[in-house]
């Protein structure tokens, strides 16, 4: 698939499994979260069919990275992610795993021209990272303690995404060399 169609499309499926993951968590059906996720995560490995290892890594190391930070942020900075059932969690939840998933797709798509600008990708992660926090707790899936809590994931997402850029970039080079 040409890459502007391919980019186009994941988009456009990358955005309607954000809102179902987050709308779905915030309406009690914190399982379509992963039930939206599984599209975007087949045309992602569909598109890197020729290398299967480079189609899940960057998927499951983003997967573990953002468990981690969710359940630290959980832990320490005041993040609440709903469970669906009107309960909230401190440990990253399954619908939260999967917005995780999702986003290291968007890495290898619409994401991709920032594997070479670290600087660029750690202040677009503290401002993006927060604002896409406070959209799902806007949207009810989430609550956050207060501007400490954004501040929070702001130095978290700095960090992650230069990291997960950095592993894109490994990944990429090891498949084409």
């Amino acid at each position: 698939m040409p890459p502007l169609a391919y980019n186009l499309i994941h988009a456009v499926l990358w955005q309607a499994a954000w809102f179902a993951a987050v709308l779905g968590a915030a309406h009690g059906l914190p399982w379509l979260g992963p039930a939206a996720t599984v599209p975007v995560l087949a045309l992602h490995l569909w598109q890197h069919r020729c290398d299967r290892d480079r189609g899940w890594a960057m998927p499951l190391i983003a997967l573990g990275l953002g468990l981690a930070i969710d359940s630290l942020l959980g832990q320490v900075a005041g993040l609440r992610m709903a469970r669906g059932d009107g309960t909230w969690a401190a440990w990253a939840t399954p619908w939260m795993g999967s917005l995780w998933i999702l986003f290291a797709t968007a890495l290898g798509a619409s994401l991709s021209w920032l594997r070479q600008r670290q600087a660029l990708a750690a202040g677009l992660g503290a401002i993006a990272g927060p604002l896409a926090y406070y959209g799902g707790a806007r949207l009810g899936a989430l609550t956050i303690d207060g501007w400490p809590t954004l501040v929070a994931i702001g130095v978290a997402w700095a960090v992650a995404l230069p990291i997960l850029l950095a592993f894109s970039r490994y990944s990429s080079r090891r498949t084409h060399a």
